[in-house]
């Protein structure tokens, strides 16, 4: 005899179980190829992309307000003695019992970094650049920092094992000081001084402090983008920003029409796509209303296929050969900012004009542009196409040879300016109209000398290197090792679990006028509540240039 009621049962146990696991997928929304990060609850997606498969590093600096020129001494007598009276007490002097006492030495070590990090600002940078004398006795002080290191390093290993663990812990410490002190003499330094003499096509020439400072920046800038390059190298584009007063403007002008260079020059500033060796100019105000004129330079290079440093190593020869730039150069500018972006191409084709900066120009006559405004970006604006065709129906098209989701940011910027929004308004308006995880970094000459950025989502990061005299964003932290250890980082706000909302974005507006620190930095939430930045806010990586470069010790 069969028992039909407990079968029926446990059927019924198993149908109820079964909805129960597939119940929640029949309002599942089904994707293609889409980013797991931008997809709404209850979605399904094959072949799904990953940002962090798209990897892209942008660089970017804005300077403090150019000073005017100090008499600035660097005591070089004093570091020399310094470094004597580390190297007059080597640890293989050290008593065989091992109860010497090293904190003077680690205290004249520290002493001995923090001075050789402070040459790196402007003013010693320059005084360094014009005295030869000064360049050997440093280059003299780095070898004898590394002839110590090695020499010390050579009795520790021989000596391992009868030397007490605290010892070998603090000898260890100092070593990696001396070795950070010559490698930043010899390279943060010396080798950045040859690197900007390689640069002038002249260098029997003297150019104006503010310009050899101006090409400190711009090498700078080509440095870290060289170290981001390992994420994507495609393509490479800077913009050099250079807000010029009316009547330096008039002179530069003037050595356009003297050396036969002013058909070039309108030549580049009249292109329908910016590209390699393109300039913008357009008129604007000084915060005190004085009139004045910004130009963008901009350079680029984009080949599916190189090796490492080809991009920089292009962009700097673009430079070097510039005759329009170095004319410029002997002017000296009141702003500089500079945007700097090395991909590994997410959308678009790789070519020149969807290589990143992008600006706003359109297939519409460039005589109706409120303004220049150049954008670099990581991450992906996941609904590109739609915005793309809200512009088409206001009558704004993208030239066809620009396929990157990037062209989106400047025009959706110029839609709200043209709204009548200032430039930090319709900042904020735009970014929250894009969906996706994004990175971005603009300048424009409607508010020169600053840098505007803005970060949402997980998949991008954007850090701010603290130097005393300018600001370094970057998307790593070896993007501005070489100039600062303090940083700020741009971090996505979560709200909480039970309130249903999505992650919001930050913007950070980084302002050269006010001074530098923190005091100089706005930040806001996408929507526009503002955050307050403090000291407790920065943080210091101990990851320094010899730690990533490629070269090393």
């Amino acid at each position: 005899m069969i028992c039909i009621d407990p079968l029926i049962r446990s059927l019924a146990r198993c149908l109820k179980a079964l909805f129960k696991t597939v119940s929640p997928f029949l309002n599942t929304k089904i994707f293609f190829g889409r980013s797991i990060q931008s997809l709404p609850d209850r979605s399904i997606v094959f072949f799904p992309c990953h940002y962090s498969l798209f990897f892209c590093g942008l660089a970017g600096i804005v300077t403090f307000v150019n000073k005017r020129p100090s008499s600035i001494s660097i005591d070089i007598e004093r570091l020399e003695k310094t470094a004597e009276r580390i190297f007059s007490t080597p640890f293989s002097s050290a008593p065989k019992n091992g109860k010497a006492d090293w904190k003077d030495t680690e205290t004249l070590l520290q002493e001995l970094l923090h001075s050789v990090h402070e040459l790196k600002q402007d003013d010693t940078f320059f005084k360094i650049i014009t005295e030869a004398d000064l360049r050997l006795r440093l280059f003299k002080l780095a070898s004898e920092c590394l002839e110590f290191c090695t020499s010390e390093e050579k009795w520790l290993i021989q000596n391992m094992g009868t030397i007490p663990s605290d010892t070998v812990e603090t000898a260890s410490r100092c070593f990696e000081a001396l070795k950070d002190i010559a490698w930043s003499i010899k390279f943060e330094i010396l080798e950045n001084i040859r690197k900007i003499e390689e640069l002038i096509p002249e260098k029997r020439k003297r150019y104006p402090r503010l310009s050899v400072v101006t090409l400190k920046k711009i090498n700078t800038v080509l440095n870290s983008i060289d170290r981001l390059e390992v994420r994507g190298r495609d393509s490479a584009g800077l913009s050099i920003l250079i807000r010029l007063d009316k009547t330096e403007y008039e002179r530069f002008q003037g050595d356009l029409e003297l050396n036969n260079l002013k058909k070039e020059f309108m030549a580049r500033a009249d292109q329908e796509v910016l590209s390699n060796r393109s300039i913008n100019v357009s008129g604007s105000e000084k915060r005190n209303g004085d009139p004045s004129v910004t130009l963008a330079l901009t350079y680029k290079v984009a080949a599916e296929i190189g090796n490492l440093g080809d991009n920089i190593r292009f962009l700097r020869d673009q430079i070097r050969t510039d005759t329009v730039f170095w004319a410029l150069m002997e002017i000296s500018p009141f702003h500089v900012t500079l945007l700097c972006h090395t991909r590994w191409a997410s959308v678009g084709a790789i070519t020149l004009a969807n290589c990143h900066p992008v600006d706003n120009r359109t297939l519409e006559p460039h005589q109706n542009r409120p303004a220049i405004i150049h954008v670099c970006l990581n991450g992906d604006i996941d609904n590109y196409l739609e915005l793309k065709r809200n512009l088409e129906t206001d009558n704004i098209h993208i030239h066809p040879d620009i396929t990157s989701d990037t062209k989106i940011i400047p025009l959706q910027i110029e839609t709200y300016l043209r709204k009548g929004f200032d430039l930090e308004e319709a900042f904020r308006l735009a970014v929250c109209d894009f969906d996706g995880s994004h990175a971005i970094a603009m300048h424009s000459n409607l508010a020169p000398g600053k840098m505007f950025l803005a970060q949402q989502g997980s998949g991008q990061a954007i850090f701010i290197g603290m130097a005393k005299d300018h600001y370094m964003a970057t998307s790593e932290v070896y993007g501005f090792v070489e100039e600062t250890s303090m940083f700020l980082k741009l971090n996505e706000i979560k709200p909480a679990a039970s309130s249903g909302e999505k992650p919001r974005g930050q913007i950070f507006i980084l302002d050269a006028e006010a001074g530098g620190g923190i005091q100089g930095i706005s930040a806001m939430t996408y929507e526009g509540s503002r955050i307050r930045i403090t000291e407790n806010d920065l943080k210091t990586t101990q990851i320094t240039s010899r730690d990533i470069d490629r070269q090393g010790y």
